[in-house]
């Protein structure tokens, strides 16, 4: 039988709009500060099915709170899954919403949930977990939480830079992880601090306009999206997300608000082992990329010390907004004037400049001699980085 919880009712207290529901009493919830697990939910049932049952074939050290929260919408059968689905890891909590919040407020409002519990791991109901994914989190949120420039955790590994468009391989680091200056929102934890200072700078910046300090296609997102905001604290704040080499999770793209049709585009391959995870400082990582997912320079300098001085933009997919930068040399795939030039042949693009493997492709100049259109994307740019034929190209009509 579920219970209304007094102190989390509708009706006790003011301006809330959640409904909490609990299969436990209050005294055996998890008040540790071992993550709790947050699902969203909205109006897709077998959606929630599946990331209940990933849940419950995954492994965890020790009893773990799960909370279920719905949006709400047209359809019971969401709710009824939920209330319906035996969690094996410890309590369980249902928070209904008693008018549609829409994704933003859901995450915004899921969010707070760090205050209770000391931190997260949020999921949304498209989102499918490996196994080992909980011991991931809690190890990267462990060893992490004491540097404030980190936002946050990825349980994802993208294959896929959404400001470029093209694929994405991260240089390989010696531990499990690098850093990348982009939000993950296909399954991520914070701590309550790093929520914290998020939502600080939301409450005094959500109504000022953050075009300016935002890639150019993020500025494009719907207000509906509460990965845009994030974006614009991290770039304004000069913060960083932890990503795993090994993907903790992996993302359906089942149809929905963002998803007008079912894609494996953001599939990747996640982490079936156990093992243990080794980290080290950002300070001590070569592997720091910026929200173009582009090294950043100071890196790129040690990397390849041919360079000379890391005073330069960093622009090797070549779609930066070069008026927000003031550099005086640039490093890009754009055509230019080109004091030095290397192929682009070896993968990650950034090994042909560390490796100096002279060719064209990719040109290093004053950026006062830089065209600022930003590259389109073109056949070759779809062969190198998708590891993909002309001849496929030609067969699918696109070259």
């Amino acid at each position: 039988m579920f219970i209304l919880t007094e102190f989390e009712c509708a009706n006790t207290r003011p301006n809330t709009i959640w409904t909490v529901l609990t299969h436990r009493d209050d005294s055996t919830m998890n008040t540790t500060q071992s993550p709790a697990i947050v699902v969203l939910g909205y109006n897709r049932p077998e959606s929630l099915r599946r990331i209940l049952g990933g849940l419950n074939a995954s492994h965890y050290p020790h009893d773990v709170t799960l909370v279920i929260s719905i949006d709400k919408s047209d359809s019971l059968n969401v709710l009824k899954v939920a209330e319906e689905f035996q969690w094996k890891g410890g309590p369980k909590r249902i928070l209904t919403a008693e008018e549609s919040l829409g994704l933003r407020r859901h995450v915004l409002r899921s969010g707070d949930l760090t205050e209770e519990y000391g931190s997260i791991i949020l999921l949304e109901d498209d989102i499918y977990p490996s196994p080992h994914f909980y011991n991931y989190a809690a190890s990267a949120l462990d060893y992490y939480q004491d540097d404030d420039r980190i936002a946050g955790i990825s349980l994802y590994s993208p294959q896929y830079n959404e400001t470029s468009f093209m694929g994405f391989r991260p240089m390989q680091d010696d531990v499990d992880a690098y850093f990348l200056a982009l939000p993950s929102s296909w399954g991520q934890a914070w701590t309550w601090e790093q929520w914290r200072r998020f939502k600080a700078w939301y409450d005094a910046n959500a109504d000022k306009d953050i075009a300016p300090i935002v890639p150019p296609n993020v500025r494009l997102w719907p207000e509906s999206s509460w990965k845009k905001y994030f974006i614009a604290y991290m770039c304004d704040s000069n913060l960083f997300f932890v990503y795993p080499y090994l993907s903790f999770s992996t993302n359906f793209s089942d149809i929905g608000v963002n998803h007008k049709t079912n894609s494996t585009r953001f599939q990747v391959p996640i982490h079936m082992f156990p093992k243990e995870y080794v980290f080290k400082p950002m300070d001590e990582s070569l592997c720091v990329y910026d929200e173009y997912c582009e090294l950043l320079p100071d890196r790129f300098v040690r990397l390849a010390p041919h360079l000379g001085d890391s005073d330069l933009v960093v622009d090797l997919y070549g779609v930066k907004d070069l008026n927000q930068f003031q550099a005086t040399h640039i490093l890009t795939s754009r055509p230019m004037p080109a004091l030095a030039s290397w192929s682009k042949d070896l993968k990650p693009h950034e090994l042909n400049v560390v490796c100096d493997i002279k060719g064209n492709g990719l040109n290093y100049g004053l950026l006062c001699d830089c065209d600022k259109t930003p590259l389109n994307i073109n056949a070759e740019s779809v062969c190198y980085y998708y590891n993909v034929s002309r001849r496929v190209l030609r067969w699918c009509r696109i070259d």
